[in-house]
């Protein structure tokens, strides 16, 4: 699923893969089959990106689409949870700055 995001007016293309509802993420790091997750920003905010053999799947949300974070703390907690712990963050495509004030 491609998702259109926008940072500093530049719009940025994800790829982000399949999405995958929270129960199912932890059935899949339940079992294993999680190889690496990654939060990643995007304009938006940040999004969990979990690699499921050679799959890319995006946490979303319970209603559909991306669930995104306004901060990487949000992101850990949901991973904590989940029984994620080792992760890696990629914030090359989110600013803090842009998140604080689109929450205003």
């Amino acid at each position: 699923m491609l998702h259109t995001s926008t940072l500093n007016t530049k719009p940025i293309m994800l790829n982000i893969g399949k999405e995958t509802p929270l129960h199912l993420f932890k059935e899949l790091v339940d079992a294993g089959s999680v190889s690496s997750v990654t939060v990643r920003g995007t304009g938006d905010g940040l999004v969990v990106v979990a690699m499921v053999g050679m799959q890319e799947r995006v946490l979303s949300r319970q209603q559909g689409g991306p669930r995104f974070f306004n901060t990487v703390d949000g992101a850990v907690s949901v991973l904590w949870k989940a029984g994620v712990r080792q992760f890696s963050v990629d914030t090359s495509n989110w600013s803090p700055a842009a998140q604080v004030a689109r929450a205003a």
